[in-house]
């Protein structure tokens, strides 16, 4: 069951601090409130309290959903005012050591792949809009994907057509960041790789970039461990094919 508070005024202990870029947000104001969790203040109404609650009532290692609805009075879609969810802590992925083992990455990645199918299957719930801003490498060595913004609870019988919709999204996000998604490959294998990764979603992005390793081992001689060798692989497997 979803859980929610009804609140007579939002308490100070809610807001003790603006976490860092938390007012960039289009829908709200994220704060760390005095328990430790984050507090997330909606800027304008959010008629979403129905998918916001079904959402709360999920529990998933590599999203971070709501824990609890915050309502100023009576529990109705127009008194929403917020909700609670987890502190999620780590690097976004411009921060990350260019040491960082690439083969943690794809492991980390398909974890979240994995999660995305069993969001999309039994609780027909859809990504949309993943960014840079909103994924965040933790110190355990996985992702995990903040902000319930980018979620939609979507039902529908057609449960293969949410998960590609998510699996593209989170693949733009992986593939953009190990610059291997400009398509501009000579090989037309992996340039169709990754056109179908990014706009059917029919591929993982973690497959397509052991794809690339593959070919970035027999065409260049760099067998990738860190993401700085991933890059340099990158940029020179693009002349070859």
């Amino acid at each position: 069951m979803a859980r929610y508070e009804e609140l007579e005024t939002i308490p100070a202990t809610y807001r003790k601090v603006m976490l860092e870029g938390g007012d960039s947000g289009a829908n709200g104001v994220c704060y760390l409130t005095s328990d430790g969790d984050v507090y997330k203040h909606f800027k304008m109404p959010f008629p979403y309290d129905y998918e916001l609650g079904v959402l709360s009532e999920i529990e998933s290692p590599s999203f971070a959903f709501p824990t609890c609805l915050v309502y100023l009075g009576k529990k109705d879609p127009v008194n929403l005012k917020g909700y609670r969810m987890d502190l999620v802590q780590g690097k976004k992925f411009a921060q990350l050591d260019p040491k960082t083992r690439i083969d943690l990455l794809l492991e980390a990645a398909r974890k979240v792949e994995k999660d995305i199918v069993e969001l999309a299957k039994n609780h027909a719930v859809v990504l949309y809009d993943v960014n840079n801003s909103n994924v965040i490498f933790q110190r355990d060595n996985t992702f995990r994907v903040i902000d319930t913004d980018l979620y939609m609870y979507q039902p529908s019988e057609e449960q293969y057509l949410n998960c590609m919709e998510s699996m593209k999204e989170w693949n733009e996000y992986f593939l953009m960041n190990l610059k291997g998604g400009s398509l501009c490959f000579k090989s037309w294998a992996l340039n169709e790789y990754h056109e179908n990764a990014l706009y059917q979603g029919d591929y993982p992005a973690s497959y397509v970039t052991e794809k690339v390793i593959g070919e970035m081992r027999r065409n260049t001689g760099i067998d990738p461990v860190t993401l700085e060798e991933y890059y340099k692989g990158v940029q020179l497997l693009k002349k070859y094919l």
